[in-house]
């Protein structure tokens, strides 16, 4: 496999938040972001032409909710394409910074 493919696939498990990148001296390590103990619940919203899943799930850091937005391909399947977790005790004060930061259309 190519360097520059492996590099591309390792952006995208970053960006949707499976692993994590970290330096150490001149190294970039990965390691798996989300070690999911149990899954609590799942659902999609569809909010305009985007479609996001919440899922609350527990891992070693506690009780969280993993916000994904979807893409879908041709064949319907949704694939996340970025994502947020979010420790769930925290869930409100990270809508209300959200509400405070007063963002226009």
């Amino acid at each position: 496999m190519p360097l520059d493919v492996l590099q591309a696939y390792l952006d995208y498990l970053v960006s949707t938040r499976e692993i994590r990148a970290f330096q150490v001296g001149k190294v970039k390590m990965y390691e798996q972001f989300i070690k999911i103990i149990d899954i609590k619940d799942s659902y999609e919203k569809e909010l305009g032409d985007k479609t996001y899943s919440f899922t609350e799930i527990k891992n070693e850091h506690g009780h969280m909710v993993l916000i994904q937005e979807l893409q879908k391909d041709e064949y319907g399947h949704a694939e996340p394409i970025g994502g947020i977790l979010i420790p769930i005790n925290q869930l409100g004060p990270f809508v209300d910074a959200l509400l405070d930061a007063k963002f226009k259309e």
